[in-house]
């Protein structure tokens, strides 16, 4: 998927990820692009949805992705929660229905992180809760979700992996 066609909705102010939402219009919202550090300008009309674009007209490659990790940092901040998803086991060529594996489960976030590196593993977003769940997005729209509990003594992982 092209991703330098698609709108920027989240941008870099004073050093801090920023919605499109919350700064004024055009080049006085002071926002640089969060992939390539170029000033860029908030474009809020009323034909199309606002978004921010690069003041010199630029495409940028990774604009659009790391924008979106700065609004799932943001938005899992802000809330301090995430819902994992039900897991259920499917029987293909069988008329059994699907099983419930493990119910939907909220939990509640102490900190997230952006882009850190765990040992030969760069998550989009880690968040810390009672476990480590790292979350790595792709541009066509699937997740994987893979979440690590570490164990009382700490030297022992139980890995647990969604795809989504």
């Amino acid at each position: 998927m092209a991703t330098n066609r698609l709108n920027l909705v989240y941008a870099i102010k004073d050093g801090a990820g920023i919605s499109i939402e919350d700064v004024d219009s055009g080049l006085k919202c002071g926002c640089v692009c969060p992939a390539c550090g170029e000033p860029l300008v908030a474009k809020k009309g009323t034909k199309v949805m606002h978004h921010f674009a690069h003041h010199s007209g630029s495409t940028c490659e990774y604009g659009y992705e790391t924008s979106l990790h700065l609004m799932a940092k943001d938005i899992l901040s802000r809330t301090q929660k995430i819902t994992i998803p039900a897991v259920y086991v499917e029987f293909p060529d069988s008329d059994r229905s699907p099983q419930l594996y493990r119910a939907a489960q909220e939990v509640a976030i102490d900190h997230v992180v952006l882009e850190a590196r765990y040992d030969n593993f760069i998550p989009d977003v880690a968040l810390y809760c009672s476990f480590v769940c790292w979350i790595k997005s792709f541009i066509c729209g699937d997740i994987c979700y893979a979440c690590y509990r570490f164990i009382e003594t700490r030297k022992t992982k139980e890995r647990r992996c969604f795809n989504y």
